[in-house]
């Protein structure tokens, strides 16, 4: 009579200790991809690159400056090469092993920035993930613009590269006013997944929601690599999920079997 209590106590242990093993390699893996390109651009200067600018910016229509004068509009375009996440992975957990459970957007605000070029005011943004890649950062700043030339980030370029792709929103967020780190979580899209699974570069478009909206966060050129827009992907081995599932069902089939009557 006591060899159903010995088996079950001994299922048990095996089923702790197999749970902890497989908890242990769920661990998430996550890796943080800095923006290899980024540009911002003026609707008021549609022919301009500012791609070495150290601030980059999502302004709406009505936008001003601290001392008033209209901005206008301004989106702001990243780039990320996601093949070093797929590399990391990879390692973690075998090729192709793996199952990305989130992916956010990391910047850092800059509440007043020093430059009258750059707008301030409440409002809110959206971030998308869109096809349009092939664009380039241009060498122009504010204190020293360019005219854009082939595919050099400009308004008109912008435009036009955007109106061709496609474009996935991935959130809307607040400006808050304050200087400091900011985490933006992304919804995870299908397209913005495949572009990281298959180790492409993701490009990310900011654009304003709300009229007055003034919002400024630094650049990969800005205050070092510390403060540049980074991508944080976090990742788990698969098929873990399931395979935890179907070891509890099948320990809990094991119990109804040998359980003391």
């Amino acid at each position: 009579m006591s060899t159903p209590r010995i088996t079950t106590a001994l299922l048990r242990t095996v089923a702790i200790s197999t749970l902890a093993t497989w908890l242990a390699a769920a661990t998430a893996a996550e890796v943080a991809l800095t923006a290899t390109g980024d540009a911002m651009a003026r609707e008021m200067a549609p022919t301009t690159n500012y791609g070495a600018a150290g601030g980059l910016a999502v302004s709406g229509a009505a936008a001003v400056n601290a001392a008033g004068q209209a901005r206008g509009r301004v989106q702001s375009i990243l780039r990320f090469e996601a093949g070093a996440a797929v590399t990391a992975f990879d390692a973690a957990y075998g090729s192709g092993n793996w199952t990305i459970t989130s992916v956010s957007l990391e910047v850092t605000e800059i509440a007043m920035p020093n430059n009258p070029i750059f707008a301030v005011g409440a409002g809110d943004f959206a971030i998308s993930w869109t096809s349009g890649d092939l664009w380039s950062e241009g060498p122009g700043s504010p204190q020293a613009p360019t005219i854009g030339v082939g595919d050099e980030v400009t308004w008109n370029s912008l435009t036009a590269l955007i109106g061709g792709s496609t474009v996935v929103p991935l959130g809307s967020f607040s400006r808050l006013g304050v200087d400091g780190a900011r985490t933006l979580p992304l919804t995870p899209a299908a397209e913005l997944l495949a572009d990281i699974g298959a180790g492409s570069d993701v490009s990310l478009l900011g654009t304003s929601l709300t009229d007055s909206l003034g919002f400024t966060f630094n650049s990969r050129s800005g205050a070092g690599p510390a403060a540049a827009p980074k991508l944080v992907i976090r990742a788990v081995p698969e098929p873990c999920t399931a395979a935890l599932l179907a070891l509890g069902m099948s320990l809990l089939r094991q119990s109804r079997k040998i359980r003391p009557r």
